[in-house]
């Protein structure tokens, strides 16, 4: 549901995260539709993108790290890394590429930036356990 209509949908479910920590309340699907060219960034929780716009779009990927040094007791939610899913669902990236960062200290496979420059096309972005390198990977 849609409930402050700011046009990010979000579906949230229950995760446990063991007997220390107990039951934590997550989303499971939150979309953010874009449909205007310009400079997004991403914040934790965005599991996918759908960019339907012919115009240039920068997407900024959140950090691959927790956000905080509290332990994951204190701050459960704040150490879980969604994949997130890129896609162009428009059509339109042979002709206005998105391009993808990644904030300064994180890479995508060793770069700072990729482009999705085919009609059609995305990525599924993951990120390692938590204490591995600070990369993101993409899946397709």
């Amino acid at each position: 549901m849609d409930l402050d209509q700011g046009g990010t949908f979000r579906e949230f479910g229950n995760l446990s995260l063991g007997p220390s920590v107990g039951p934590i309340t997550v989303p499971v699907f939150a979309n953010l539709s874009i449909m205007s060219g310009g400079l997004y960034t991403l914040s934790k929780g965005i599991t996918r993108v759908s960019v339907n716009v012919a115009a240039p779009v920068t997407i900024t990927l959140p950090p691959s790290e927790p956000s905080d040094t509290a332990p994951a007791i204190a701050h459960p939610g704040h150490h879980i890394n969604w994949p997130i899913t890129i896609a162009d669902v428009g059509g339109n990236a042979q002709a206005w590429p998105i391009t993808i960062n990644c904030i300064a200290g994180d890479t995508i496979m060793g770069l700072a930036s990729i482009q999705i420059t085919v009609n059609y096309g995305g990525y599924v972005f993951s990120t390692p356990i938590e204490g591995g390198p600070r990369v993101w990977t993409p899946v397709t």
